[in-house]
């Protein structure tokens, strides 16, 4: 995709516009958090330190990577519950310094180049790969130009190919990140008798990146940081490469032709007119990723002899279905149907049948700007109660996290600090047995912290805030003292002072419009 006024591919960038790109807080961490974390300086005085010390030629005089191997505390894990149960995943602040280190690699001049040119060879021309990140040229949040791109390239095109072929098979990888090999990083960026028979040379790239992704995991070698951009496109580097695999297996079977694939991220949707030939795909597909040491989702493997109505999500054809039922216009104006609890109501049934959807994400997204007067009045009768749906809809749909500590913050506005207190206690009980549940404490704390700063969550960020720790990363293994940055400083103190009890939009979401 090229041309698009509103996004720009990063394989469309030069390298220093990827660089520039990488080292932006929303690239670094891609998960929503509260505005007064600031992480721009920090991966700012990261960058400088890695990049000083590069150039010339001491960074081990610097950056004592012996004792970063050994630390099992390098980065810092968000632990994010899924389901309320024990599906979790764990997102990562990547330690800046590492994270600097793998920037200054990857967007080298040259190393960029070749990496770009290793993405083309790997292209295949009955595929398209829709995930190569991207980023929004009008100001907007990235976030929103990749949903948009999600949206033009998976489910557009999948419309357009439904005119041309007539079964699909959906398929995603299981455990994508938690799966990727680090040297299966080499195999991708030189191929694998290369990377064998180099494989103790420190300036190809290959091992380059490999050998700090392992330093900052305790030398793990299964598995790649999840939650930020770099990652992402780490993955794809990985996955590119297991697509040329595939297309060349499946010239070797002679199937040259009656398929075509949509790719984004891991997830993929095989179209044909011939099952045969699908189940021909998938077969060559598994073989090929088993041999990258990931594994197909049986759970998620779908086929289907329809494809247009496959191409759209069913949360997504649910909620056109559901929208009557819940507002309607008159000459341009919105009037709703119910009055908030009911409303609320909806969506936490539709959030039962669509765990974690982008149409629950949606669906609260409206409630909360285009009910927004209705939730400020609110009866006190009905506050409880509409907290108390707000929060059923947290506890299986993690996504939902931060606009639904949103729409709380508006429901408790006017309401005395100690009543506040009680509700949010109670909120955090509710949440009690719950394992992992970093990423609703960070929100709560959001929300508590207007009037109780010291409030203690079980959480590293949460406490960074509290001032009940001074650090989240292990730097111990950084010498020299002039690269030292204090973790304090990513906590914006003007910021919480002139912090606000309602959360803003601008916090939570990644549209602005929608209706």
């Amino acid at each position: 995709m090229t041309g698009n006024k509103d996004r720009i591919l990063l394989t469309e960038m030069s390298y220093k516009e990827a660089r520039k790109y990488f080292l932006k807080q929303e690239s670094y961490f891609n998960n929503e958090l509260p505005s007064y974390f600031k992480f721009n300086n920090y991966l700012k005085k990261a960058y400088e330190s890695v990049e000083e010390s590069m150039k010339y030629n001491r960074f081990g005089s610097h950056f004592n990577i012996k004792n970063a191997q050994t630390s099992e505390n390098i980065n810092n894990k968000i632990y994010a519950n899924k389901d309320g149960k024990y599906d979790w995943r764990p997102l990562e602040l990547i330690n800046p310094y590492f994270y600097a280190q793998l920037v200054y690699y990857i967007t080298q001049e040259k190393n960029w180049e070749y990496i770009l040119e290793r993405l083309e060879n790997n292209s295949v021309e009955n595929m398209i790969v829709a995930s190569i990140p991207v980023e929004s040229k009008k100001g907007g949040k990235d976030k929103k130009a990749q949903i948009l791109n999600w949206w033009s390239r998976v489910e557009q095109e999948s419309l357009i190919l439904a005119l041309q072929y007539k079964n699909v098979m959906h398929l995603d990888i299981s455990n994508c990140y938690g799966s990727i090999y680090t040297h299966s990083i080499v195999w991708a960026l030189h191929d694998r008798e290369k990377a064998k028979q180099k494989r103790g040379v420190t300036d190809l790239l290959g091992n380059q990146i490999d050998r700090i992704i392992c330093n900052m995991q305790n030398q793990q070698t299964n598995g790649i940081p999840q939650g930020s951009t770099l990652m992402d496109f780490v993955a794809e580097i990985v996955l590119s490469y297991c697509d040329k695999l595939l297309e060349d297996k499946l010239l070797e079977k002679g199937i040259k032709s009656d398929y075509k694939i949509i790719r984004y991220r891991d997830d993929y949707r095989i179209f044909s007119n011939s099952k045969s030939t699908i189940e021909m795909v998938t077969k060559e597909l598994n073989d090929v990723l088993m041999s990258m040491n990931f594994k197909l989702n049986s759970k998620k493997t779908q086929y289907y002899e329809e494809c247009v109505v496959s191409s759209i999500k069913k949360d997504k054809i649910a909620y056109q279905k559901l929208l009557p039922s819940i507002y309607y216009k008159i000459d341009g104006k919105l009037y709703f149907q119910f009055i908030c609890q009911k409303h609320l109501l909806h969506i936490l049934v539709f959030s039962k049948d669509y765990p974690n959807s982008g149409s629950v994400v949606r669906l609260l997204d409206e409630f909360n700007k285009y009910r927004s007067k209705d939730i400020n009045d609110i009866k006190e009768d009905d506050k409880i109660q509409c907290i108390s749906i707000i929060t059923e809809i947290m506890l299986n749909n993690v996504r939902t996290i931060p606009l639904c500590i949103a729409i709380i913050s508006k429901i408790l506005l006017n309401v005395a600090d100690e009543k506040s207190i009680e509700i949010t206690d109670m909120i955090a009980a509710k949440f009690k047995d719950t394992p992992n549940v970093d990423l609703l404490n960070i929100w709560l704390q959001r929300l508590t912290i207007s009037y109780d700063r010291e409030k203690n969550y079980d959480t590293s960020l949460c406490q960074l805030v509290s001032r009940h720790k001074d650090e989240i990363f292990d730097c111990k293994w950084v010498k020299t003292k002039a690269y030292h940055f204090s973790d304090k400083k990513i906590v914006d103190e003007e910021e919480i002072s002139n912090l606000s009890e309602v959360i803003g939009d601008a916090e939570v979401s990644v549209f602005t419009e929608y209706l």
